[in-house]
């Protein structure tokens, strides 16, 4: 799977996931890709975590913020417990083929692209050899705060995934024609 199929197939397997989880009338189809989502079911689950905003100094810490003291800490725990990260073509193997994943899963996600998960998180995580998805939204790079096009080039070379995470966050439930074109086409096509 190359950089850029990457970047939609996680978008749309997260999404996908996501939306078979809280709502299982989402998929009123019956085909083959159904059936074999359908048995992830009975697959013992492997733990997401999702970060959002990373921190330099300690400061408020919320459900989406996070120190860079506090992140090293909990990626310290995870390798000194014998966890090894995965990325989203691994779990999507795992969940519609069966495919064995190595003992001590887990799966780390980083939103938005925050310049910080470049400066910050990454060296963090490459300190413990972790790779991670990254899923940024593809409005916001180059912007104040956000990594540029280059940063995220640099953590795909790096061996991390880069997902499409939109354009700009709608609700995706309620998109109509051509806004999908402009949530998940455009963004695959820029990322």
């Amino acid at each position: 799977m190359n950089f850029y199929d990457a970047g939609i197939y996680s978008c749309f397997f997260i999404f996908f996931t996501h939306s078979y989880v809280k709502k299982e009338t989402y998929l009123s189809f019956k085909t083959k890709e159904h059936r074999l989502i359908k048995n992830y079911q009975d697959r013992k689950q492997a733990p997401v975590l999702c970060y959002h905003n990373v921190r330099m100094m300690p400061g408020k810490e919320d459900l989406i913020g996070i120190s860079e003291a506090r992140l090293n800490e909990q990626m310290k725990i995870l390798f000194d417990s014998g966890y090894h990260t995965i990325l989203s073509d691994q779990l999507y193997q795992y969940l519609t083929r069966g495919i064995a994943l190595p003992f001590h899963s887990i799966m780390l996600s980083f939103d938005d692209a925050h310049e910080e998960h470049f400066s910050i998180a990454a060296p963090i995580l490459r300190r413990y050899g972790f790779k991670e998805v990254f899923f940024p939204l593809t409005v916001c790079i180059g912007k104040n705060r956000y990594m540029l096009a280059g940063q995220i080039r640099t953590l795909a070379d790096s061996g991390h995934v880069i997902g499409c995470h939109t354009w700009n966050h709608p609700n995706m439930t309620t998109l109509k024609g051509k806004g999908w074109e402009q949530q998940i086409d455009h963004p695959k096509m820029f990322l």
